[in-house]
């Protein structure tokens, strides 16, 4: 049988710990997201900005990527259609 221990995160600023959620979640925590986890009202307003960035960036990767998955499927499907 494993042992497998999950990684813990702690937050420097208001010594909040993250058992769970991944990097993610801790980001959102810097970042004072709403609704998915407890924000952080200790750190500095440099580390919320990078934070808030950093998330922004991410979702719009995570939407071109799907946009270019939509645009390859839309284009195998075209293509097997022509063949028949």
């Amino acid at each position: 049988m494993l042992d497998i221990k999950k990684t813990k995160l702690v937050c420097l600023y208001c010594a909040k710990v993250f058992a769970g959620g991944g990097i993610n979640r801790f980001k959102q925590h810097l970042a004072g997201a709403k609704g998915e986890v407890e924000q952080c009202h200790k750190h500095p307003p440099d580390v919320r900005h990078q934070m808030v960035l950093n998330l922004k960036e991410n979702a719009e990767t995570k939407k071109r990527v799907r946009e270019m998955q939509t645009d390859s499927i839309h284009l195998m499907h075209n293509k097997g259609s022509m063949k028949r």
